[in-house]
C-alpha cells in the first residue's frame, strides 16, 4: 500500500509539471522522459527533480538526476 501511495505521489508531480493526465502516466510510464515527452526538456526535468526533493525530504545527486530520465525509472528510483 505504502509503494501505491508513493507511486501515485510521484505521477501526480510529473503530471502537474509536464501538464499530463496522470492515468495516462500510471499505464505507461516508461513512455515519458526527458527528451521523449513534448515539454520534458532538461528544465523540466530539474524542475520535476526538484519537486521530489522537496516532497520527500531528501537530496538526488547529479548522477541520480541523470539516471532518472524517464517515469518510469524514478518510480523504480523511489522503489529502494
Amino acid at each position: 500500500m505504502r509503494s501505491e501511495i508513493l507511486n501515485e505521489t510521484i505521477i501526480d508531480i510529473i503530471s502537474e509539471i509536464i501538464k499530463v493526465d496522470s492515468a495516462e502516466i500510471a499505464q505507461d510510464p516508461s513512455s515519458f522522459g526527458l527528451g521523449e515527452t513534448d515539454g520534458w526538456d532538461s528544465l523540466v526535468h530539474l524542475e520535476i527533480m526538484t519537486a521530489l526533493e522537496e516532497e520527500y525530504d531528501i537530496e538526488l545527486s547529479i548522477e541520480d538526476m541523470e539516471a532518472t530520465d524517464t517515469a518510469e525509472k524514478i518510480l523504480r528510483y523511489f522503489e529502494t
